[in-house]
């Protein structure tokens, strides 16, 4: 048997009464275009001579022909076994929707479920709003910006409208608060025979400023090209050698060297200072005998110099009288006693103190009780 069950289902539709197969009472036309009346079970078999006349395209009920029955049951050809199937059916109805499938349906970017209703697929349920299936894109419009991992930068991609790891792009980076010159200690270099400090510049350690040119760290050695000479201290010869570059006593080579001026002959020789005219001279021994050899001091009291040798030193005036003598120190006359305390009788020229002197207040009392007071600088008195 060929015939499926969509073609019984659609013959109790179409060539029944009430959706049900019949007997009888079903008008159609044969595959002559005879109209007829007779069962559905006739209505099958007039498909069937139609096509076995080669009457595929004979309307035979409601404008379908032997050509549609073909498609409907599954491009099969109706044969006598089917008729004879359907006319020993006694009782069958129209079933809705059979072996019909109603597929999910989008309408826009949602997706519904459909239900058969009359052989139809309507909608019938929303299953998902934004629905990828039917091409909704949850990423558009959205930005993915790199992302820190710790200390590591990856970069972002949409995936159903979030943002996710996408690839790795630095590990320990700045930009995630990676300082590569964390625990770095930078030592000083040399540049040559100049020592620097270094400083850190993204982990590697590069030079920072000059701390020495020419340092003896880097190698330079600073006697180098340095000749140091024997040097007498005192009539001792000392050997020299150089430290940092300059030359320092290193052995005692002789003591009391001719070379630094020792003489023999004068061993045991104590040569005094002389005096010549009024000036100090040193004296020195050579060959045994003293000569003069320095100028210690010029009109030296040592030598018999007297400052004051032919200084006359009068009396002054200085609103009283007093007498004055010679400082042997200086040769200049100072003021020595106090000799008279009358003014009036001071009868010798008034003279300015000298220019060394200061003079101390002194109490001028005068007529009929009237007191006036006169202060005056003291002029400094010798001590005799």
């Amino acid at each position: 048997m060929a015939i499926e069950d969509l073609t019984i289902n659609w013959l109790s539709r179409y060539a029944g009464i009430d959706d049900c197969f019949v007997q009888e009472g079903v008008g159609y036309n044969d595959h002559n275009g005879v109209p007829r009346t007779g069962s559905t079970a006739d209505v099958l078999n007039a498909f069937y001579l139609a096509h076995k006349t080669g009457n595929d395209n004979a309307i035979i009920i409601l404008g379908t022909t032997y050509s549609q029955i073909y498609i409907i049951n599954k491009n099969q050809h109706i044969n006598p076994k089917d008729v004879n199937y359907v006319n020993a059916i006694e009782d069958y109805c129209y079933i809705d929707c059979l072996e019909i499938t109603c597929p999910n349906i989008c309408e826009e970017y949602d997706l519904y479920s459909q239900k058969c209703e009359n052989d139809m697929c309507n909608l019938y349920e929303l299953l998902e709003a934004n629905s990828e299936v039917c091409g909704y894109d949850p990423c558009v419009g959205v930005v993915c910006e790199n992302i820190c991992v710790g200390l590591d930068l990856w970069s972002r991609k949409c995936e159903g409208g979030f943002c996710v790891l996408d690839q790795l792009i630095e590990s320990n980076s700045a930009s995630c608060g990676y300082d590569p010159c964390e625990g770095v200690v930078c030592d000083n270099v040399c540049a040559g025979l100049d020592l620097w400090s270094q400083k850190c510049v993204e982990g590697d350690c590069v030079p920072d400023k000059l701390l020495e040119s020419n340092s003896v760290t880097c190698g330079y050695d600073p006697c180098e090209g340095v000749v140091c000479e024997n040097v007498c201290a005192g009539l001792d010869l000392w050997s020299q050698k150089c430290v940092e570059g300059d030359c320092v006593p290193n052995k005692l080579l002789e003591s009391n060297s001719v070379t630094c001026g020792y003489d023999p002959l004068c061993e045991g020789i104590v040569c005094s200072n002389v005096c010549y005219g009024a000036d100090l001279y040193s004296s020195t021994c050579v060959g045994g005998m003293c000569f003069i050899d320095q100028l210690l001091e010029s009109n030296s009291e040592v030598c018999g110099y007297n400052p004051c040798e032919g200084v006359v030193c009068d009396d002054v005036c200085v609103y009283e009288r007093w007498s004055q003598s010679c400082d042997t120190d200086t040769g200049d006359c100072v003021l020595d006693q106090l000799i008279e305390h009358n003014l009036i009788n001071c009868n010798i020229p008034d003279q300015a103190p000298p220019n060394d002197s200061t003079i101390s207040p002194y109490l001028i009392l005068g007529g009929f009780g009237l007191m006036g007071l006169a202060i005056l600088m003291a002029p400094k008195i010798k001590n005799k």
